[in-house]
């Protein structure tokens, strides 16, 4: 019972743990994010973008992805979804290219040490905070209605 205790503590750690790293929202717009990034601000998204970082060799990942993907199921084509494999080094070297080439370059240095990391991104580019058990698939369900509800309203807002 204490090792799965330690285990949700470090993924909630992942997670985000309930903070938003400020010095990531420059690093996680889409392909023009480089330029934004020197700019020292993010370019907008065509919709909101989940962002994990995961490998075959983790039991948090797999756990995690029982209730992630079927809940991201419902979404898909509303929300753009970033698979970072981390499983061994050739998995990693691809998945650093496209991190970088994605804008997402920073998180992924960040955070690919730690399976699974998971980054919400609305679509001005900023990181969202995850509230939730991460093992539920109604927790997901509930976060990506809320990244979709967050960006249609933004949308119909936009003149």
């Amino acid at each position: 019972m204490t090792r799965c205790r330690a285990v949700a503590l470090l993924l909630f750690a992942a997670c985000g743990g309930g903070r938003v790293d400020p010095g990531f929202t420059a690093d996680t717009a889409g392909p023009p994010a480089e330029q934004a990034a020197d700019e020292g601000r993010a370019s907008p998204l065509e919709r909101p973008r989940v962002v994990l970082i995961t490998a075959d060799w983790c039991p948090a990942c797999r756990r995690t992805d029982r209730a992630f993907y079927p809940a991201f199921q419902r979404f898909e084509g509303r929300i753009d979804l970033l698979v970072l494999d981390v499983s061994d080094d050739e998995a990693i070297e691809r998945s650093r290219e496209t991190a970088r080439a994605a804008g997402v370059g920073r998180f992924f240095e960040q955070h690919f040490g730690v399976t699974p990391s998971i980054a919400l991104i609305n679509q001005h580019g900023h990181l969202r905070q995850f509230q939730g058990n991460p093992y539920l698939q109604r927790s997901w369900e509930r976060v990506f209605g809320e990244m979709v509800v967050a960006d249609e309203s933004a949308a119909t807002a936009a003149p």
